[in-house]
């Protein structure tokens, strides 16, 4: 299944990476800024060691009142063979389209109309059917696929911040258990990446851990998907269950 996108991607090349949430891009043989829609890490790499990286941008045009045009989507780790995608929050869109599909829902046994965005405690869920809670978390910080020599020997493992998940899963743990709820997480992946084993094993995530073991225990399920970023579409490429939760 897929989403067409109203407009095609461009492809260009990023330069450099000037600060959190800015590229220079090189576009028709020109020099110009975009937006970059992750302020932290990607796919391992420093800012400074961020350029000469193929990508697709999308185009707000000039009438758009944005500081930039245009939005980086996708990077190509692997010279432009394979883009991945790195907005966070088109994650949401993405399923939000893919949950109007019988065959998602039916393997995410959700049954009822899904709303966006539904407040719970002091949280805010992403989507809710029915009584089932749906949180959708997006890995940009790392690359688990195969990139290019050059981009390889630039990647370093992260340990990015997961304050925010733990609030959700405590709030998701505390709804199951007091009202009977139903509860998912669906980490998404925005190019074809192998099932994602976070790294419980690491002493930093042991207060997170012990959480875990409460919601798995309570009923929280959790589900990777992939999705395949192109010029002209996002495609689901495969939804499944995972064993570990993150």
């Amino acid at each position: 299944m897929k989403l067409m996108f109203e407009q095609p991607l461009i492809k260009a090349k990023i330069k450099a990476r000037i600060n959190r949430f800015i590229f220079i891009v090189e576009l028709d043989g020109k020099e110009v800024e975009a937006h970059c829609p992750s302020g932290g890490t990607i796919a391992g790499i420093s800012r400074k060691d961020f350029k000469d990286i193929e990508c697709l941008m999308s185009d707000h045009g000039t009438d758009s009142g944005r500081r930039t045009r245009y939005t980086v989507e996708a990077i190509s780790l692997d010279d432009g063979l394979i883009y991945a995608g790195i907005n966070q929050t088109k994650s949401n869109r993405y399923v939000e389209y893919f949950l109007q599909y019988d065959e998602v829902k039916n393997i995410l046994q959700v049954k009822d109309e899904v709303k966006r965005e539904k407040k719970l405690g002091n949280s805010r869920i992403d989507f809710k059917a029915g009584n089932c809670y749906i949180e959708v978390k997006t890995m940009v910080a790392d690359y688990y696929c195969k990139a290019s020599p050059r981009l390889t020997d630039l990647m370093k493992e992260q340990h990015p911040s997961i304050d925010r998940m733990q609030k959700h899963i405590r709030t998701l743990t505390n709804e199951i258990k007091a009202n009977n709820s139903r509860a998912i997480i669906i980490t998404v992946f925005q190019y074809n990446a192998p099932t994602f084993n976070p790294p419980i094993d690491n002493p930093v995530y042991a207060e997170f851990v012990e959480d875990l073991k409460l919601a798995k225990a309570a009923g929280l399920r959790q589900y990777q998907m992939n999705i395949l970023i192109t010029e002209t579409y996002a495609e689901l490429i495969s939804l499944k269950e995972n064993e570990v939760i993150w």
